[in-house]
């Protein structure tokens, strides 16, 4: 069975990570049943913003990418930690293991700025929060990526978004990259939407 990663980091925002927890959970167990959804992250357990307790099924440092297609970062607040994962050796190789491996990558919100961190999207185009008087966009610019003052972006296979009412529709492009489009409009009927 294939498998997407969902990586978890302290700070992260729910909204941005639960939409792929549940419509990937339903599509294992009533659409294509051939993904799986995986959570890991840096700690066993992490405090989520808005004091939300964690505990992770598996640590970023077991993570074999062979396994996987796809690996997405949620975004999340500075308030609860969330940009401490830029120093975090085991991200920064997993970051660079998804991309050597080309799989897909998906930064949602601020998740894009970590992904940026690393170093290794340098000229990629990509998106971030577009509120604030723009602060997180020119801390995204920083990095040297191609900004884009979008809500989505695609640059092949690195997809980022600019807010937590991102990650749903990304979610299901996610599952239609992946399984099909038929696949997905059944999934998005038997879940409401």
């Amino acid at each position: 069975m294939r498998k997407v990663l969902l990586v978890l980091v302290p700070g992260v925002e729910s909204m941005e990570f639960s939409p792929f927890l549940d419509i990937f959970g339903w599509n294992e167990m009533l659409g294509s049943k051939d993904l799986h959804l995986e959570i890991c992250s840096l700690e066993e357990r992490i405090s989520a913003s808005w004091n939300l307790k964690l505990q992770s099924e598996l640590n970023i440092k077991d993570i074999e990418l062979s396994e996987y297609s796809a690996v997405i970062l949620p975004g999340g607040f500075g308030k609860y930690h969330y940009f401490e994962a830029i120093k975090n050796k085991d991200f920064q190789s997993l970051i660079a293991g998804a991309l050597e491996q080309q799989l897909y990558i998906i930064g949602i919100c601020t998740g894009s700025i970590l992904l940026a961190s690393t170093g290794y999207f340098e000229g990629k185009k990509m998106t971030t929060y577009l509120y604030e008087n723009g602060r997180y966009s020119k801390q995204l610019a920083g990095y040297k990526v191609n900004f884009q003052n979008s809500i989505f972006c695609k640059d092949e296979r690195v997809w980022t978004s600019s807010s937590p009412a991102t990650a749903i529709p990304l979610a299901f492009d996610l599952l239609e990259e992946l399984t099909s489009h038929q696949n997905r409009k059944y999934i998005e009927t038997i879940m409401g939407f």
